[in-house]
């Protein structure tokens, strides 16, 4: 089955104020420049609820609920060095159900923190940690 782009809620809207007007569905799916289908669902779905609003849609359900989500988040920013793997065992100890380390990483990352790595860096010469502490011989 083809994924069709959906109509934008201006555009149902449009379609429904042609309607009211008196335009047929030719007329309109001229005008906006979309199929007779997409008119006739978009006015047989605003007939049938009386709003715009899309149907909801099959999905498996979320392992994890708002609250947990923001559980893990908040774990990680207070210890940043922590892994998924050790989050995981924490959220674990809470939860009947066992959590995977790949959804812990996966709600990370919606939050917006992934895993880095910190880059090595040299040590001070001494000559240099006299300098930064201001310390001119």
């Amino acid at each position: 089955m083809v994924k069709v782009k959906e109509l934008t809620i201006e555009t149902r809207s449009a379609i429904m104020t042609l309607i009211k007007e008196g335009y047929s569905q030719r007329e309109i799916a001229t005008k906006l420049k979309i199929s007779k289908g997409a008119v006739h669902r978009t006015i047989r779905r605003y007939s049938s609820t009386g709003g715009f609003k899309d149907k909801p849609r099959s999905g498996r359900p979320r392992v994890t609920t708002k609250t947990e989500d923001l559980h893990i988040i908040t774990i990680s920013k207070r210890s940043r060095k922590k892994t998924a793997p050790e989050i995981r065992t924490e959220i674990n100890d809470i939860r009947e159900e066992p959590l995977s380390v790949s959804t812990i990483q996966r709600r990370l990352r919606h939050a917006g923190l992934f895993g880095r790595v910190a880059v090595r860096k040299s040590l001070l010469r001494p000559q240099n940690k006299i300098k930064r502490l201001g310390q001119y011989p």
